[in-house]
């Protein structure tokens, strides 16, 4: 699906569970979900206050605005439903991270989930494709 300039734009503005709402629907749609690698090929994360959080989007345009200038050195890269399944439900449980959707700066995270919250609400969209 190729994003309009207007969609990103207006997207951007929208609240962090505005953004929530609409990931699910997106990453239940395309069957994926978006996140940063380091140039070393490890998973990147945001460190919040209290917590660790690996930063997911629904489309490789928001992980790349996220990333600004800041891009070199880091790979944005599709994570298909069935991968995130095999592996990263084990990385993100072993480690205790939180998920960061759908993040916009520094200054805002995104929606904070935990791993069942989120599986559940991607579950419950899942159901009606």
């Amino acid at each position: 699906m190729k994003l309009t300039d207007k969609e990103i734009s207006a997207l951007l503005d929208k609240s962090a569970e505005v953004r929530y709402k609409y990931s699910i629907k997106r990453i239940a749609d395309a069957d994926c979900l978006w996140t940063i690698i380091s140039s070393n090929g490890s998973y990147c994360l945001i460190a919040g206050n209290w917590c660790q959080m690996f930063p997911i989007w629904p489309f490789k345009e928001y992980a790349e605005i996220y990333l600004g200038g800041k891009s070199i050195g880091f790979d944005v890269v599709s994570i298909d439903l069935n991968k995130f399944e095999r592996e990263m439900i084990d990385i993100i449980c072993d480690n205790n991270f939180q998920i960061a959707v759908f993040p916009v700066s520094d200054d805002d995270p995104g929606k904070i989930v935990n791993l069942d919250t989120f599986v559940k609400d991607l579950s419950v969209e899942l159901e009606n494709y």
